[in-house]
């Protein structure tokens, strides 16, 4: 079999989730027998962005992996792009055999906006790989993030948190447009307790995680949540928000607040920081719990996808 990887980027150091599913994909397909391509042609045409799919409009045995369609109801890039994402998806539905889901949240998402048959889309979790685990450490009190820093991120929340939260430090990781305008937020407030760390590297990732107490992930609206993943594969709990992907990606081993009720986020954070024991066992919940999501059982299950459709020996 032939399979073409159609993606805009492979790089799993980029920073970005997407980047790095196709980058893990891409290298756990390899380790397999099949031909593995980059936007060439195949057997098998996999893309894996929908906003791809136009660089698949005159091949055969096309597979589209869908993160998420936040597009579609968070507003925070230009409108055009908005109506090209959804004209996308639309295309990428008609064109596809098969619609990769990567969490149970994104399929609910794409039935609710698209005509499609559920049948077509296949659930399959991102992983974690194992660059990501516990470390002995000397801890401090110390809360972080890593991630995009785009609006739907919510960083104002972890910023507005340090205010009324002044004994604690937040450290806060990753690039984007907003992020002078997040600095300046912080600085305006004057706040001594929050430190932007700028993009950390996938070399200096584990290190990072490992040097929290907590990690928190505010985020409007996520497809899958992979910082969380790997903050609990390195045994760190997790406090995310209640919105997407995240309550069912954090599991039982996950601390769910509402990020539209800052006090009470306060009173959680503070109340398992006070709570060594169930800090303790909240880590052990999360390195369970991170076990469930690997690249290899995502790249086996994407494989059965290919082989079980119908298709034509060469395109």
């Amino acid at each position: 079999m032939k399979i073409n990887l159609i993606g805009k980027s492979f790089d799993i150091n980029s920073g970005q989730g997407i980047y790095r599913y196709s980058g893990e994909i891409l290298k756990e397909l390899k380790k397999t027998n099949n031909k593995v391509f980059i936007n060439k042609k195949g057997n098998i045409n996999h893309v894996q962005q929908p906003e791809l799919i136009w660089n698949a409009l005159f091949k055969k045995n096309v597979i589209t992996t869908i993160h998420d369609i936040m597009p579609l109801f968070i507003l925070e890039r230009k409108k055009i792009f908005n109506i090209f994402f959804k004209i996308s998806v639309l295309i990428a539905i008609w064109k596809s055999k098969k619609i990769i889901a990567v969490s149970e949240n994104t399929k609910k998402d794409i039935l609710k906006y698209f005509k499609v048959n559920p049948k077509n889309i296949i659930v399959i979790n991102e992983g974690v790989s194992e660059n990501f685990y516990p470390i002995k450490k000397i801890k401090k009190i110390k809360i972080g993030y890593v991630g995009g820093l785009g609006k739907r991120k919510n960083i104002e929340f972890i910023i507005k948190l340090a205010k009324i939260m002044p004994e604690i430090n937040f450290k806060i990781g990753g690039k984007g447009p907003n992020k002078e305008r997040l600095e300046k937020i912080s600085k305006d407030m004057n706040l001594k307790n929050v430190e932007f760390l700028g993009f950390i590297s996938n070399k200096e990732l584990n290190n990072f995680y490992n040097s929290l107490d907590l990690f928190i992930f505010p985020s409007f609206y996520e497809g899958f949540g992979l910082p969380v993943v790997e903050a609990m594969a390195c045994g760190i709990p997790c406090v995310v928000s209640d919105k997407g992907s995240l309550p069912e990606v954090a599991g039982e081993a996950g601390t769910i607040t509402d990020i539209n009720n800052l006090n009470k986020s306060k009173n959680i954070i503070k109340g398992l920081l006070k709570n060594k024991k169930r800090l303790l066992a909240l880590s052990s919940m999360s390195i369970k719990r991170a076990k469930d999501f690997n690249w290899k059982d995502c790249s086996k299950k994407t494989l059965e996808i290919y082989r079980n459709i119908k298709w034509r020996k060469e395109y």
